[in-house]
């Protein structure tokens, strides 16, 4: 049986703001190449997939699991966020 939902999260990322966005937004190509094992595919939906508004598909390898990163807001300038 199929089901569908929302889930949102805050995680808090112990790395500055410039180092994080620098591992991820790149992550649509990278990911799938690095680990083919745990994802299926990662596509962008909407936008250039590292701007505000980009939206991204997820689809995982070994489950029938997918999820969607919508991109909101990116600020990396140096007082983004307490060191």
């Amino acid at each position: 049986m199929a089901f569908t939902g929302k889930l949102e999260t805050e995680e808090e990322i112990k790395s500055s703001a410039e180092k994080f966005w620098g591992a991820i937004k790149d992550n649509t190509d990278l990911l799938g190449k690095i680990f083919p094992e745990v994802f299926k595919s990662i596509q962008v939906a909407e936008g250039d997939g590292k701007s505000v508004g980009s939206i991204r598909h997820i689809k995982y390898a070994e489950v029938s699991l997918s999820a969607t990163l919508a991109i909101k807001g990116i600020d990396v300038s140096p007082n983004s966020c307490d060191a």
